[in-house]
């Protein structure tokens, strides 16, 4: 049954975590089998988004992939959702609300086996499987694993409209539904149902009624202890009147609000250089968002595309649109 629902790539990740799972593999204790079911379902979910008329930009560290499209998706692959931390949820989030995107998980399984075509949450942060993912994709609503079960959430407008429209008042669709009035008007507001309470209303209005409804918990934290250079580029960013993010183990490491967003690579050692402003550069064409390089030893104006600042330079920097104009300067379209 999976295999007629999901693609061959698809179906072959899925189909890897449910032998893992049948022949009692522990993932974290099996780093060879880890590493192939990551790589399968990254390269899985790229073909999804990419079928879905998604824009995908390749990432490591933090994350594996910006996806844009009629949203805006930062991914982490990981194969035990389980074994995703706190910080990671934290600072994922925090990415993807400088880029106003979702954070999302994907996965092949959590402690209690392989995950199923719905909705789970680790530490605020929404996870699916590469499935679910594509019933996402798909415009499919799919349940949600919450404290005391699974539930759907109902596009509330949707269904008093058809209400409406069917001449139906509240109490003949909660008679029907065996549910109370007070339940009914609460669904309308686009609240949570039990799955076989959102199929028995379908029922009665003919429609599909549930929707996908993301949350995400830990945008709001903006603050880690910085050193060195990132100190100094912070500091400097919120002095010149930047609203600052600060995001370890993310490509950008510093994400600088204004009017709008510039994704910040704060680079100290030079390592990775040319591979982090390809990474910066591809980001930034896909999200729209603007890029900077900030080196104390890189002497050139670009790298990969992306404009390069160095610490001098953005210490005799006196203003926001000074800073602005550099960057605008020396970014390659």
């Amino acid at each position: 049954m999976l295999a007629g629902l999901i693609r061959p790539s698809l179906y072959q990740a899925e189909l890897q975590a449910h032998v893992i799972n049948d022949i009692g593999y522990n993932l974290k204790n099996t780093p060879f089998h880890c590493k192939c079911m990551k790589q399968n379902i990254i390269d899985s979910a790229e073909e999804e988004f990419e079928s879905a008329d998604y824009r995908v930009a390749a990432s490591k560290g933090l994350f594996d992939m910006v996806a844009a499209g009629r949203n805006s998706v930062v991914v982490k692959v990981i194969s035990n959702i389980d074994s995703a931390t706190r910080s990671e949820a934290i600072r994922l989030s925090a990415a993807a609300s400088s880029l106003d995107a979702m954070p999302i998980f994907i996965g092949a399984k959590t402690r209690k086996g392989v995950i199923e075509d719905s909705v789970y949450h680790r530490f605020g942060v929404p996870a699916v499987s590469l499935a679910g993912l594509q019933e996402i994709l798909c415009n499919r609503a799919l349940n949600y694993v919450e404290k005391g079960g699974r539930v759907v959430y109902v596009d509330g407008g949707k269904m008093r409209r058809r209400r409406e429209f069917l001449g139906l008042s509240l109490g003949n669709v909660s008679r029907s539904v065996g549910v109370s009035r007070k339940s009914i008007t609460e669904y309308e507001k686009g609240g949570r149902a039990r799955p076989e309470i959102a199929e028995r209303i379908e029922n009665i209005l003919g429609i599909p009624v549930t929707t996908n409804k993301f949350r995400s918990e830990n945008s709001d934290d903006k603050h880690e202890r910085l050193y060195g250079l990132e100190a100094f580029v912070d500091r400097k960013l919120k002095k010149l009147g930047f609203d600052t993010t600060s995001i370890s183990g993310s490509v950008f490491n510093i994400a600088a609000r204004h009017d709008d967003v510039i994704l910040a690579n704060v680079s100290e050692s030079g390592r990775n250089f040319r591979r982090n402003a390809v990474m910066l550069h591809d980001i930034s064409e896909v999200t729209g968002k603007r890029a900077v390089l900030v080196s104390n030893r890189f002497s050139k104006n670009s790298s990969g595309g992306v404009p390069v600042v160095t610490r001098e330079e953005l210490n005799a920097v006196d203003g926001i649109e000074d800073f602005e104009e550099i960057v605008e300067e020396r970014t390659e379209f």
